[in-house]
C-alpha cells in the first residue's frame, strides 16, 4: 500500500485516546440485546457462484443447467427444477468492429423449464443474424429471468446477466473460459505515468495475461484477475486480453497524461441504484437504462474519466453475496466506459453490507459488520471496484479500513481528493456507537486538510476537486441528513472507549464547516463535489452565504441550529475563496425535489438567484473541460440537452 506524506504524519498524530486492548468500538451489551436480521434487505436472490457454472457445452447449443441453485441469498432452500423463465442471448459486444461504446443486444431466446434450457447459439452463426462476420465461435450476452413456482403465487427470483464463449466443432459445441465481469481500467495516475490496471473476472479457473505495447503481463489461473500494467509508453492506445491461450480483440485504453498539456474533459455522475419503472430500470439492484446511457453520454463527450458518486445499488443488504452480485450489476451497466477509461468509484450509503438488528419499527438499525477488516461496507466496496491504494490506516486499529474508499488520484493537472463521509455507518451512534451519516472521523478529517495543502502547493496541479458522497450542503431530499442534519450539531459518532461510549469532540455542523474552511483556503479548489440526492444543483458558498456556525446561531444552547426559526443561520467564519458546491445524484435512483435550505434560500432572494443556486431533477451527467486558465462545467440530461452551464468554475475566486 503506498501511502503519502501527509498519511504518514496521521500515523504519529496521536489522535484517539488509548483502548483497553481486546475492546470493541461500540457497545457490544447493547447490539446483544437485539435480534439480528440475518436476511433483510436482500435483493438479488442468485450470485455468481450459481451462475458461473449454470452454462455447459451441448451437441446442440449451450446448456443451461440451474440445479446448483438449492439456496438463495435470503437463505431459502429451494427445489431447483421449480425454477423456470426466460433466457435471452445476442453478441457482445455487438456490432464490436463498428461500435466504440460496448453493449448488448439480445438476437433469440429460450424457455427455461424445471431449471434448464437449452440456448441454440448457432443461430447466431447463420446468415442474417451473423452481425460479428464469426467462424466458429463468438462471445454473447446471456439474460435470465427467472421464476419459482411455488403453492400459492409464484415467486420472482429476478433477472441476471452473464456472458458466454463458445465454440461449433464436429461433435456440438463447447464452452471455453469467458471474461464475465469487466475488463475494466483501474488506477491510472498522472504521477505514475505508464501505469494502469487491468481487472477482470471470468467464468472458469483459467490463466490469463494483458498483451499491450509489445509487453505481456501475466496473471495466474483464478476466476478473479487484476493485472497491474507498467512501463507503457504514452502513445499506448490498446490492449488485449489473452484467456487460457485464447486472444481477445483490442480493446482502446486511455491512459493518464503523462504531463499537463491540452484540455482534459472528465465525468461526475452518482445514485445509480434501481429506479421506479420495472424492466432495465430495475437491474441486479442498480439503473441500469439510467447508467448505461449516462456513461455513454459521457463517453461520446469525450470523457477520459469518470468519478461515480456512490449508491450504485439498492445495497443496505445483510448478504455478502447479494451485495457483490448487486456490485456485479452496476459494472455491467458501466461495462461500455470502463473497459477503456478509468472509472474512480465513491462509497455511498446504499452500498452497504450491514447488520441489521430488531426494532419496534418498519426499519431495523444498520450497523456496519464486523469483523471490519473483512466484512465492514468499506472493505466490500474495496474487494468490488478498484480504486488507488493510498489510504491512511485508521488511527484507531479497531475501526474499519479506509482503504478503497478514502485516496487521492491526479490526471494531468487535476488532482482528486476523495473521502469518505459514510464511514463506520450507526443509525444510533449514541446508543451502540459508531458514525452518523456524514460525518468524517477526525483523522480523516486531518488527512484532507493535510492533502489539501499538500496538492495546493504542487506545482503539477493546477486544480482540486474534492469528492464523496454525502453533500456539505444538502438542497433537496436529505437536508435533514448529510452534512447538515437540519443543523443538530449534537450529531456525531461515538466511540466505545474503557467501557463507555465517548463521543467525538465535533458535531456535524463542525465538521461539515471545518471541511468548508481547508476547501476555501486553497485557490486550486475548483469544487466540491456530492451525489446522494438524487437531483442536480449547485450552490457557491462563500463569506456572506447563510451556512450554519453553531458558535453564534445557537443562542439557546441545545446544540442544534433552529435555523427555521428563532436561530437564523450565519456565514461560516473565515472563508478565504468562494467555492463551488456542486451534487449530481441523477443516475437513475428516484428522483427528489428542491427542500428549503439556508444557502439555497439565500440565492433564491438575491438580485441574480442563478448565479449561486441552481437545481434540477432532471437525470444527468457532469461534464468538465480543464483547460490552461479556466474549468468549465456543463450539465446534460440523458438526451443531451444542457441542464445548465458554467463557463469557468474558477471566476468564482
Amino acid at each position: 500500500m503506498n501511502i503519502s506524506l501527509p498519511g504518514l504524519i496521521l500515523l504519529c498524530s496521536g489522535l484517539f485516546a488509548a483502548a483497553t486492548p481486546g475492546e470493541s468500538p461500540l457497545d457490544l451489551s447493547a447490539i446483544a440485546s437485539r435480534r439480528e436480521l440475518s436476511s433483510y434487505g436482500v435483493l438479488t436472490l442468485l450470485n455468481r457462484e450459481h451462475i458461473d457454472g449454470a452454462l455447459g457445452p451441448d451437441e446442440h447449443g449451450l446448456r443451461l443447467d440451474l440445479s446448483r441453485v438449492t439456496t438463495l441469498n435470503d437463505g431459502t432452500s429451494i427445489q431447483p427444477s421449480a425454477i423456470y423463465g426466460t433466457a435471452y442471448f445476442g453478441p457482445y459486444p455487438f456490432a464490436a468492429a463498428q461500435a466504440a461504446f460496448a453493449y448488448k443486444r439480445f438476437r433469440a431466446m429460450a424457455k427455461i423449464q424445471d431449471g434448464k434450457s437449452l440456448l441454440e447459439v448457432g443461430k447466431l452463426l447463420k446468415s442474417g443474424t451473423n452481425s460479428e462476420g464469426w467462424g466458429d465461435s463468438g462471445d454473447i450476452a446471456v439474460r435470465l429471468e427467472l421464476f419459482l413456482a411455488q403453492p400459492g403465487a409464484d415467486r420472482a427470483l429476478g433477472v441476471y446477466d452473464t456472458f458466454a464463449h463458445f465454440r461449433k466443432t464436429r461433435k456440438g459445441f463447447v464452452l471455453l473460459p469467458a471474461i464475465v465481469d469487466g475488463p475494466r481500467v483501474c488506477r491510472t495516475d498522472s504521477r505514475r505515468p505508464g501505469e494502469a490496471t487491468i481487472v477482470f473476472g471470468t467464468d472458469q479457473d483459467a490463466p490469463a495475461a494483458v498483451h499491450v505495447a509489445g509487453k505481456i503481463f501475466h496473471s495466474p489461473a483464478g476466476k478473479r484477475h487484476e493485472v497491474k500494467l507498467f512501463g507503457l509508453p504514452p502513445q499506448t492506445q490498446s490492449y488485449q486480453i489473452e484467456l487460457a491461450g485464447r486472444m481477445n480483440q483490442p480493446v482502446p485504453i486511455s491512459l493518464a497524461p503523462a504531463d499537463a498539456s491540452g484540455p482534459l474533459v472528465f465525468a461526475f455522475l452518482g445514485d445509480s441504484r434501481e429506479g421506479y419503472g420495472g424492466g432495465e430500470r430495475a437491474f441486479m439492484g442498480a439503473n441500469l437504462a439510467d447508467l448505461e446511457k449516462l456513461g455513454a453520454l459521457a463517453f461520446r463527450q469525450g470523457a477520459a474519466f469518470l468519478v461515480a458518486g456512490g449508491d450504485f445499488v439498492d445495497g443496505y443488504t445483510a448478504s455478502r453475496e447479494d451485495l457483490l452480485t448487486q456490485f456485479w450489476g452496476s459494472r455491467q451497466a458501466m461495462a461500455g466506459f470502463w473497459r477503456q477509461r478509468p472509472i474512480f468509484a465513491v462509497l455511498g450509503n446504499h452500498d452497504s453490507f450491514i447488520q441489521a438488528l430488531e426494532t419496534h419499527t418498519r426499519w431495523p438499525l444498520s450497523l456496519d459488520r464486523r469483523p471490519y477488516e473483512t466484512d465492514s461496507s468499506e472493505a466490500v466496496f474495496a474487494q468490488a471496484f478498484c480504486n488507488p491504494d493510498d489510504a491512511p490506516p485508521p488511527a484507531d486499529p479497531r475501526l474499519p479500513p479506509y482503504r478503497g474508499a478514502v485516496y487521492t488520484m491526479q490526471q494531468g493537472f487535476v488532482r482528486f481528493i476523495v473521502f469518505n463521509n459514510n464511514y463506520w455507518y450507526s443509525p444510533d451512534s449514541a446508543g451502540l456507537g459508531g458514525s452518523p451519516e456524514g460525518y468524517i472521523m477526525e483523522d480523516q478529517l486531518r488527512w484532507v486538510e493535510a492533502e489539501l495543502r499538500s496538492a495546493d502547493q504542487d506545482p503539477t496541479v493546477r486544480y482540486i476537486f474534492l469528492a464523496a458522497h454525502m453533500p456539505a450542503f444538502p438542497s433537496g431530499g436529505h437536508v435533514d441528513k448529510a452534512m447538515w442534519h437540519d443543523g443538530d450539531n449534537r450529531i456525531r459518532a461515538h466511540v466505545f472507549r474503557n467501557g463507555g461510549l465517548e463521543p467525538e469532540k465535533l458535531g456535524i455542523v463542525e465538521v461539515r464547516n471545518r471541511l468548508a474552511l481547508a476547501a476555501a483556503a486553497s485557490a486550486k479548489v475548483a469544487a466540491v463535489l456530492g451525489s446522494d440526492e438524487h437531483s442536480y444543483h449547485r450552490v457557491l458558498i462563500d463569506k456572506s452565504v447563510p451556512a450554519g456556525d453553531p458558535t453564534r446561531d445557537d443562542k439557546n444552547h441545545d446544540g442544534r441550529i433552529d435555523w427555521k426559526a428563532e436561530e437564523p443561520a450565519s456565514p461560516i467564519p473565515g472563508l478565504k475563496h468562494p467555492v463551488w458546491y456542486l451534487t449530481s445524484g441523477g443516475a437513475g435512483a428516484p428522483y427528489y425535489s428542491e427542500e428549503p435550505s439556508p444557502w439555497a434560500d439565500h440565492w433564491r432572494k438575491s438580485r441574480k438567484p442563478e448565479s449561486g443556486f441552481r437545481f434540477s431533477a432532471q437525470q444527468h451527467v457532469l461534464l468538465f473541460r480543464a483547460g490552461a486558465k479556466t474549468v468549465s462545467l456543463r450539465v446534460l440530461n440523458p438526451n443531451g440537452e444542457i441542464i445548465d452551464e458554467i463557463a469557468d468554475l474558477m471566476s468564482a475566486k
